[in-house]
């Protein structure tokens, strides 16, 4: 399964559409609507009307125009059935595919928390800059990824990091101990 932008086509009325969720469609939801996404988010799964348009306005795309949604301008273009119908149960489940699960995994996820702020909404902020700046991956590949494969990329940076971090910490405390002239004295509990 593809982490990078979920997209696939749909028809609305008599036109083709792309519909394709990544983190551009998150910022140009926040902007056209001012709402969490995250809180939002929670209603697609109440299957609510108006968050599956709020969110379609975000996702929709011109086929020859992959990187821009058409926001407001498909209100204008169609009306709101044609819009339910023709891509309603594929806007939920794309998004719902694109964003990260909860795992059961114990791994330090101090960083991918960071992934939301008040009101558990995404930081596309933190987000971009840990993708761009620490990452060093590109900005294109940042907006046309989902939350899914950032937070993914996140995670695997912490743990190889955290694993080398334990490492060295064991590696400079023997050091020390065989500089005292002493060394690690483990015990063992015998039943």
């Amino acid at each position: 399964m593809s982490l990078g932008r979920k997209e696939t086509k749909v028809v609305i009325g008599d036109r083709e559409y792309l519909l394709a969720f990544d983190n551009i469609s998150i910022r140009v939801y926040k902007e056209l609507y001012g709402l969490s996404f995250m809180q939002t988010f929670n209603l697609l799964g109440e299957w609510d009307d108006a968050a599956i348009i709020n969110f379609a306005t975000a996702c929709i795309r011109e086929l020859d125009n992959p990187d821009v949604p058409l926001g407001i301008e498909l209100l204008n273009q169609h009306d709101l059935l044609s819009i339910l119908l023709g891509c309603g149960s594929e806007v939920v489940n794309m998004v719902l595919e694109g964003l990260p699960q909860k795992s059961e995994k114990k791994v330090d996820t101090s960083s991918t928390e960071d992934l939301t702020k008040e009101a558990d909404d995404i930081d596309l902020d933190w987000m971009e800059y840990f993708y761009c700046t620490i990452l060093k991956r590109s900005e294109y590949d940042f907006w046309t990824s989902t939350p899914k494969k950032i937070s993914a990329q996140i995670d695997i940076y912490n743990k190889i990091n955290l694993d080398q971090q334990e490492a060295r910490k064991k590696a400079e405390e023997e050091l020390k101990l065989k500089q005292e002239g002493r060394r690690k004295t483990t015990f063992k509990v015998l039943d």
